[in-house]
């Protein structure tokens, strides 16, 4: 009888040990975005080892990096079929693309929707391909680029780099829900660029725990960075949270589990941005937090 109970006990705590690794894997996943998914995936697939570099011959494909005059529905088919359908509709360029020494595999039925998706998102974060015309958006991604901000960061602001000792292991990305919890407003923005660390995460002992553990720390940019880079980079991420935000919504739409309405209502950022047409330069963003509105960035 003795031995039945220490079984049982035993088999109890092996089940909730595993309910509760699962539950941490599963808190500490959730939140990669899909450029981080489909990095993962070009390296497990070996993507890489064809696109990760800029081309030394014409024998080699082109990088990634070159890729932003490539639409997303010619990204898929270059995917699932190995090249496009206007290139095997023409009998020339189909000839030289089969005959080529180094050919561009199918991954059709090797791939799932969803991974597709994620692999589209990630070649045209590398290649900045989504990236508005709007002056301060395009000021605030070149000045995260010569800070390089994307070297931890992932593409575009929008990976989950593994970091160590963090919280959840990897580097929030800008576009992620995790951004949300990590910077309130503009002020913390702020603080997080220039000095490293926003003041309410350093005087709470347990976010200042995980601040100092961690092995990449976010480096502090005060005197590196002038007042318009500081707000050019703030509009690039307000810009990036709104199309983020927009894309989850059309996705929850498309399987029915979001109700109609703006998809800035849903916006999980405490930065929201509302942009709306200029005859100038294509679009004006205002950002606003709890419903006060900001003055819209310059045009």
């Amino acid at each position: 009888m003795k031995a039945r109970t220490w079984f049982a006990l035993f088999a109890s705590v092996g089940v909730v040990a595993v309910c509760a690794a699962t539950v941490v894997f599963w808190w500490r996943s959730a939140n990669v975005g899909p450029v981080q998914r489909g990095a993962d995936l070009a390296i497990s697939r070996g993507c890489l080892g064809c696109h990760g570099g800029a081309p030394v011959s014409p024998l080699q494909p082109r990088s990634f990096a070159d890729l932003d005059d490539v639409d997303s529905a010619t990204l898929r088919e270059w995917i699932l079929d190995g090249m496009p359908k206007r290139v095997q509709q023409d009998p020339d360029r189909r000839k030289t693309l089969e005959v080529a020494t180094i050919r561009m595999p199918a991954w059709r039925g090797r791939l799932s929707h969803s991974q597709v998706d994620d692999l589209v998102a990630y070649l045209r974060a590398m290649a900045a391909a989504d990236v508005p015309e709007d002056p301060p958006v395009r000021k605030g991604h070149v000045v995260a680029e010569r800070l390089g901000c994307f070297l931890c960061h992932g593409p575009g602001g929008r990976g989950a780099v593994s970091n160590p000792g963090s919280l959840k292991g990897y580097i929030p990305p800008w576009d992620g829900r995790d951004f949300a919890e990590l910077v309130v407003d503009k002020r913390e923005l702020r603080e997080w660029i220039l000095g490293g660390r926003p003041q309410r995460l350093q005087m709470n002992a347990v976010a200042r725990f995980f601040l100092d553990r961690q092995a990449i720390r976010m480096p502090a940019f005060r005197g590196q960075i002038t007042e318009e880079e500081l707000l050019a980079l703030g509009a690039y991420i307000g810009w990036l949270r709104h199309a983020a935000s927009t894309a989850d919504v059309t996705r929850e739409r498309r399987v029915g589990r979001a109700p109609p309405g703006p998809a800035n209502d849903r916006l999980p950022s405490s930065v929201q941005a509302t942009c709306v047409p200029s005859r100038t330069s294509g679009s004006r963003c205002a950002f606003s937090r709890n419903g006060r509105a900001s003055p819209p960035s310059p045009s």
